[in-house]
């Protein structure tokens, strides 16, 4: 999924892509930690366009959820 999200617009990616993300990473983020090599990179690379979207609450919330489920790299972004 975050495959097809990144060719989109950067506004595109907060209105449409992050909440389908941040739905499918809620749901199960143990096993999206696990499985998802992309999604590191990506939420790293949009978190200046969530900014400027208003979308950095629900950014935050999947980086949350993934840096409780193990995700390392994303904790210098966690709250």
């Amino acid at each position: 999924m975050v495959g097809l999200v990144r060719t989109l617009p950067e506004p595109d990616q907060m209105t449409f892509g992050l909440p389908r993300i941040a739905k499918l990473v809620t749901g199960n983020p143990e096993a999206i930690v696990r499985g998802s090599y992309l999604l590191t990179e990506w939420l790293k690379n949009i978190r200046p366009a969530a900014l400027d979207e208003n979308a950095l609450p629900e950014w935050q919330e999947v980086v949350d959820a993934l840096v409780v489920a193990g995700n390392r790299a994303l904790a210098p972004y966690s709250d």
